[in-house]
């Protein structure tokens, strides 16, 4: 797509034109599917996060101001999308990985053959860590849910709390860093 061209349906998209978006999503979609492809195997994500990438393009073509062109600026979106994503997973990986242990099982789901001194232990330590939570100074609070219970990269905490994203991933850290010396100290 010629650059003028591109100008014209990136504007005509903005006015809620839906041909001018679809004509957008043709002439990137390959280039898109190749680098979101290139972050991961697995044809069910590429697909959930090439639309992602879309979506949030469109969602955010009020935010494009034109310094570059559309294709460039639609390629940082889904390499954030990208990262994201394997940000996600690897903290699911990290949790799961925890789940599974005996120890980690215990703690956060007890099954139904464990013995009542066990399942409450794990209770008491369910409540420990929703207790210490609340404990934490606000920001540190929302972002840490906003990320690991909401699942928000952290463009999107960045957004919603309106910060810089150095901020974002401070606080994050020091709200981990203060949850766990919580509780340590009470266990």
């Amino acid at each position: 797509m010629a650059p003028n061209e591109e100008q014209t349906m990136v504007l005509k998209a903005r006015m809620g034109d839906g041909i001018a978006f679809g004509k957008l999503y043709k002439a990137n979609v390959a280039r898109i599917y190749a680098i979101v492809a290139s972050h991961t195997k697995n044809k069910d994500d590429i697909d959930d996060l090439v639309q992602i990438a879309f979506i949030k393009a469109y969602q955010g073509l009020n935010r494009f101001r034109g310094d570059a062109a559309f294709s460039t600026w639609l390629t940082r979106i889904a390499m954030n999308v990208c990262l994201s994503h394997c940000e996600s997973q690897s903290v699911r990986r990290k949790w799961a990985t925890y789940f599974h242990t005996p120890e980690g099982m215990q703690k956060i789901a007890p099954s139904c053959t464990q013995d009542p001194e066990t399942v409450l232990h794990a209770r008491e330590s369910q409540h420990l860590v929703r207790k210490s939570i609340q404990t934490l100074p606000q920001q540190y609070r929302e972002a840490m849910r906003l990320r690991y219970i909401e699942d928000y990269s952290y463009a999107e905490i960045e957004k919603a709390m309106q910060v810089p994203i150095g901020t974002v991933k401070t606080w994050l850290y020091r709200g981990r860093v203060l949850l766990r010396e919580t509780i340590e100290k009470e266990m």
